[in-house]
C-alpha cells in the first residue's frame, strides 16, 4: 500500500476524545448506534437508474436480533435556489458519542435531566457545490434528525419542501386529524382516533397532527418535532404514501385568514426543526421521554428565580361574563388563597371593566398573596375573533409597552389566545412573546395555539399550551362529553408526552353537557395530566362542596414534579401513572371504559421503606368519594377499585 493510500487510511479511522472524521466519496452506507447499543439508525445513499437518494432505516436491536422499528424512509429537501434530494455527494461525516446533557427546567415531568446521546453529522454536496449537513442524534429513547445549511449568506432562502420520512407498519395508531381552516382552527382540538388502522386515510384529507402514537408489533413509536426556530412552520404529517411512508407537511395556505407565507424564509446558516422519534418496547419508554426538551435549546433567560409555577382558579367555567365582573372575581381570588393556590386567571374582556376596578382587583389579589393571570387575544389580522384585548399582541412596540404596563400593575402572567396557524410569522410571534414577557418577569399561558416542541426549556417563563381539546368543550361539545374518559386516556400518552397540556381539569359540576366521568376519575386529572400551571376548572361552590380531604389534596397537589412512572394501561382503556415529588409519590389512575376495573399496585416499584398511604377513591356512585389510609411496607401490595370511567389518587408518604 502506498504512503498516500496509508495517510488517508489513518485519516479516516482516528478517533480522539469520541470525534472521528473522514472523507469517503465512494461510501454509501453510514450508521449510529444508541448509547446503550439498542437502537440502530442506517443512512444509505442508493443508487438506482443513475439517480442516488438518500434514505434512512431504523431498528432495535434484541439479542442476537435486529428488528424493524422505522422502515426505509425519505430524506431529502428543497431550497428556491437548489434541491438537495438527488445525488449529493458525501464530504465529511463526523461523530461525536456519549454527549451528556445535563439541565434542570422550571416545571416539567421531570425537573432534573440528564440526556446522554450519540450523534453524527454527514456533509453532502449537491451537483451545484452547495453544501447541506444532514445531522442524526440517538437516545436510548429514540432519535432525532435535522437538516443544516451550514454557509454564510446574507441572502434571503427559501424552503420549498421538505421529503422527511416515516416508514411505519403500525397495527394501531392514536392520531388527530390536522384541522381544516376555520375561525377558529387549526388548534389542535378535534377527536383523537383510538387505535385504529391507518390503511383507510380517506377521512383525513389534511394529514395526521403531531404527536402521532403508533404500536407496532414490538414497540411503540411516537412522532413529533422539536427546537422549532423563528423562522420556521411548525409540521404536520401527510397521509401514508403508496409505500406507507408519511411525510412533513406545510400549514395549509388558508390559515390565519390566508395572512402570512407558509413557506420558510432566513438567511444562512439555517437549521430545521429535530424530526423528533421516541420509541421503547414498553408504553412507560415513550410517556416518561424527555426527548423534547433535550433537542431544544438550553435556557436563554438569564435570571429565573422569579418563575414559579402553580395553581390557579378560573370562572370562565361558571360563565364567560365573570371575566369582567369584580365582585365575581374578587371570589375567585378567595377561592385560590383558601386553597392555597398560587394563582387566579381573569379571561377574556377584563379591560372592558369600568376604570380603576382591574386595578382595585390586582391590589385585593397581593393582600392575598394571589397572583394575577390575564387573557390576550393574538391578533392581528390573522383572526377576526372579537373578544377583548386584542391588537396588542402582534405588534411589537404595543406589546412591549402593555408587558411593562401590566408588570408595573403588579400582574404576574398572561394567557394568548387565538392564533390558528402554524405558519413561520406566527411561530416568531410565539417566540417574540415569550422573549418580551420575559423581560417583564411575566409568566405566559398559550391556548388556541399550536403544540409544545421544546420551548419551556429555553424559556422558562412558557408555562402551559393548550392545544388540546379540554375540559371546556364540556361547554360546547356533546361528542367531546361523550368521549372524554377514553380521549383522557389518549392524552396521556400523546398530547402530554411531548410537553404541558392546559387542559384545565378536575370539573365536578355539570356544564352544558354532563360528564360521564366519574369524581375520581376527575380528581385523578390533576396528577395524570402535567402542565405548569394548572387552572381548576370549576365553580367555587363544586370545590367547597367537597369532603375536606378532597380539599385538603387540592390545597397540596405539585404541578413540578421530579420524577414519573407509567405503572399500566393501554390508550383508550385505561392509564395508571405515578409521579414524585421529593419523598412523596402521587399515584393515579383513570378508566377509559364503561366497566369496573382493579388496579393492583406493588409498594417495592416505589422504593424500599415504610409507608403512610392515602387512597381517594371512588365512592358508591360515580359522585361520591371514599377515603382509605393506612401503612405498607415495600414487601406489600394493595388493590384499588376503578369504577366504570372512574379513576383514583393514591399518596404514598415515606
Amino acid at each position: 500500500m502506498s504512503i498516500l493510500n496509508l495517510q488517508k487510511l489513518f485519516l479516516c479511522v482516528i478517533v480522539t476524545l469520541g470525534i472521528s472524521s473522514c472523507e469517503s466519496p465512494t461510501k454509501t452506507n453510514w450508521e449510529l448506534l444508541s448509547p446503550d447499543g439498542t437502537i440502530k439508525v442506517t443512512i444509505k445513499n442508493t443508487l438506482l437508474d443513475s439517480v442516488s437518494k438518500l434514505s434512512y432505516r431504523v431498528e432495535k436491536i434484541q439479542g442476537d436480533s435486529l428488528v424493524e422499528v422505522i422502515g426505509t424512509s425519505p430524506l431529502g429537501i428543497v431550497r428556491n435556489d437548489n434541491s438537495f434530494v438527488a445525488n449529493l455527494k458525501i464530504i465529511s461525516e463526523q461523530k461525536d458519542n456519549d454527549i451528556n446533557d445535563t439541565y434542570t427546567l422550571k416545571s416539567g415531568k421531570a425537573l432534573k435531566v440528564k440526556a446522554v446521546s450519540n450523534e453524527m453529522t454527514l456533509q453532502f454536496k449537491n451537483k451545484n457545490e452547495q453544501p447541506i449537513d444532514i445531522i442524526f442524534r440517538s437516545y436510548n429513547d429514540g432519535l432525532a434528525f435535522r437538516y443544516r445549511f451550514p454557509n454564510k449568506d446574507s441572502i434571503k432562502y427559501t424552503i420549498t419542501k421538505e421529503l422527511s420520512g416515516f416508514a411505519i407498519s403500525q397495527q394501531k395508531a392514536w392520531v388527530q386529524h390536522y384541522d381544516t381552516v376555520s375561525k377558529y382552527t387549526p388548534a389542535y382540538e378535534k377527536m383523537y382516533d383510538n387505535g385504529i388502522d391507518l390503511k383507510d386515510q380517506s377521512t383525513a384529507p389534511q394529514g395526521w397532527c403531531f404527536p402521532a402514537l403508533f404500536q407496532t408489533e414490538n414497540h411503540w413509536i411516537l412522532l413529533t418535532e422539536s427546537d422549532l426556530e423563528v423562522s420556521y412552520f411548525g409540521a404536520h404529517l401527510s397521509k401514508q404514501d403508496k409505500e406507507g411512508v408519511f411525510k412533513i407537511e406545510l400549514p395549509l395556505k388558508g390559515e390565519a385568514m390566508g395572512v402570512g407565507e407558509i413557506e420558510p424564509v432566513s438567511r444562512l446558516p439555517w437549521a430545521t426543526p429535530w424530526r423528533t422519534i421516541i420509541l421503547g418496547e414498553s408504553l412507560g419508554t415513550v410517556i416518561a421521554s424527555n426527548m423534547v426538551t433535550n433537542l431544544s435549546k438550553p435556557n436563554a433567560i438569564e435570571d429565573i428565580d422569579w418563575i414559579k409555577p402553580g395553581r390557579a382558579s378560573w370562572s370562565w367555567w361558571s360563565s364567560v361574563a365573570v371575566g369582567r365582573d369584580l365582585d365575581t372575581l374578587v371570589h375567585f381570588v378567595d377561592l385560590a388563597a383558601k386553597m392555597k393556590w398560587e394563582y387566579s386567571l381573569v379571561d377574556a374582556n377584563w379591560n372592558l371593566m369600568p376604570d380603576g376596578e382591574m386595578d382595585s382587583l390586582v391590589r385585593y389579589a397581593k393582600s392575598k398573596n394571589i397572583g394575577l393571570f390575564v387573557w390576550y387575544n393574538s391578533g392581528g389580522k390573522h383572526n377576526i375573533i372579537t373578544e377583548e384585548p386584542r391588537n396588542l399582541m402582534f405588534d411589537p412596540e404595543r406589546r412591549q409597552a402593555e408587558f411593562k404596563r401590566i408588570s408595573e400593575l403588579g400582574i404576574k402572567g398572561i394567557k394568548v389566545d387565538f392564533f390558528q396557524s402554524d405558519k413561520p410569522f406566527l411561530i416568531e410571534q410565539y417566540i417574540s412573546i415569550l422573549e418580551d414577557a420575559a423581560a417583564e418577569n411575566l409568566l405566559v399561558n398559550f391556548h388556541g395555539c399550536t403544540i409544545p416542541r421544546g420551548w419551556r426549556r429555553t424559556y422558562p417563563n412558557l408555562m402551559s399550551m393548550e392545544s388540546v381539546m379540554g375540559a371546556e368543550s364540556y361547554r360546547y361539545s356533546q361528542e367531546f362529553a361523550d368521549n372524554s374518559p377514553v380521549l383522557n386516556t389518549i392524552y396521556a400518552a400523546t398530547r402530554n408526552v411531548i410537553g404541558p397540556m392546559d387542559y384545565t381539569p378536575v370539573s365536578f359540576s355539570k356544564s352544558t353537557f354532563p360528564h360521564l366521568t366519574s369524581y375520581g376519575h376527575e380528581l385523578a386529572l390533576s396528577v395524570i395530566f402535567e402542565s405548569g400551571i394548572t387552572h381548576f376548572a370549576d365553580k367555587i361552590s363544586a370545590f367547597e362542596s367537597t369532603p375536606n380531604f378532597v380539599q385538603e389534596f387540592l390545597k397540596s397537589v405539585p404541578v413540578a414534579w421530579d420524577e414519573i412512572k407509567y405503572l399500566e394501561g393501554v390508550p383508550g382503556k385505561e392509564m395508571v401513572l405515578a409521579r414524585r415529588k421529593g419523598d412523596v409519590w402521587y399515584i393515579a389512575g383513570i378508566n377509559g371504559e364503561n366497566m369496573t376495573k382493579m388496579v393492583t399496585i406493588k409498594v417495592a416499584d416505589f422504593g424500599l421503606g415504610y409507608y403512610d398511604f392515602t387512597q381517594l377513591v371512588d365512592g358508591k356512585t360515580n359522585t361520591e368519594f371514599a377515603l382509605k389510609t393506612g401503612k405498607f411496607t415495600n414487601k406489600d401490595s394493595f388493590t384499588v377499585e376503578m369504577l366504570p370511567y372512574g379513576g383514583f389518587v393514591v399518596i404514598l408518604k415515606k
